[in-house]
């Protein structure tokens, strides 16, 4: 650990002391230097790593929206679809109970049903 001289003590102390106080300051200062160079590394990986890491989260957030996006509209179709079912199953309900018993005019269970899965 070095210390600050007082002016004077420097006057009462030899060259080769004098050069040796001077190449300890510099061998210091090299190695705080090597410490600086060293973090500003560090601090480089690190924001291209976070870089990275915020491209990545908003591909993944970007592809979670697409996918929750593409789920609502199949379940708008299959809602439409099922709507549309039920209007035709209704229909035909309506139709037999006016007496109208014709071949398509009646409800058919078996294909409500095959229909209902269908959207499944």
């Amino acid at each position: 650990q070095l210390q600050a001289v007082p002016v004077a003590h420097l006057e009462g102390l030899t060259n080769a002391e004098k050069s040796e106080m001077i190449a300890a300051l510099k061998s210091k200062v090299s190695a705080l230097y090597r410490e600086v160079e060293s973090a500003e590394e560090a601090v480089l990986v690190l924001t291209r790593k976070n870089e990275m890491l915020r491209r990545n989260m908003k591909v993944f957030r970007d592809g979670v929206t697409a996918k929750i996006n593409a789920l609502r509209e199949r379940l708008h179709d299959k809602e439409e679809e099922l709507a549309e079912a039920l209007r035709e199953a209704g229909a035909k309900a309506q139709n037999s109970r006016e007496g109208d018993l014709g071949q398509d005019s009646h409800l058919d269970v078996s294909e409500l049903q095959q229909r209902v899965s269908h959207m499944e």
